[in-house]
């Protein structure tokens, strides 16, 4: 049976990791959601954090935003290249967005980013 999880070890869980990357990292701006992109090019690992915050909502519309965010990152997960490190700060027009307007959004980014391989 294959697993579909979000791998703990991708996952960017430390206020130090999310600080090194907001402050070493590059933005990308769209009106859903901020991407923050920091290369480590002698690291094979990959991590991605998500950011939601307070003003977004009440817990269940904030959970539902970090759902669809992080499904959308574990689906293009093994493009991502290796080293990258991702931050997805959410903004207040995702609560409105459908998961593939967000994805859209998101690919966006990556690709301007360049934090996916070529398909």
């Amino acid at each position: 049976m294959r697993k579909y999880g979000f791998p703990r070890s991708v996952r960017l869980r430390k206020k130090a990791e999310f600080e090194r990357v907001f402050a070493e990292g590059k933005r990308y701006r769209a009106p859903l959601c901020v991407l923050y992109v920091l290369h480590h090019p002698c690291s094979k690992e990959k991590k991605v954090g998500i950011a939601v915050g307070r003003k977004l909502g009440k817990a269940t519309v904030r959970n539902k935003i970090k759902r669809r965010i992080r499904e959308i990152l574990r689906l293009h997960l093994p493009q991502l290249l290796p080293g990258t490190h991702l931050v997805v700060v959410a903004r207040s027009r995702a609560s409105d967005a459908d998961f593939h307007e967000l994805e859209r959004t998101l690919l966006c980014l990556m690709r301007e980013g360049e934090v996916l391989r070529d398909e």
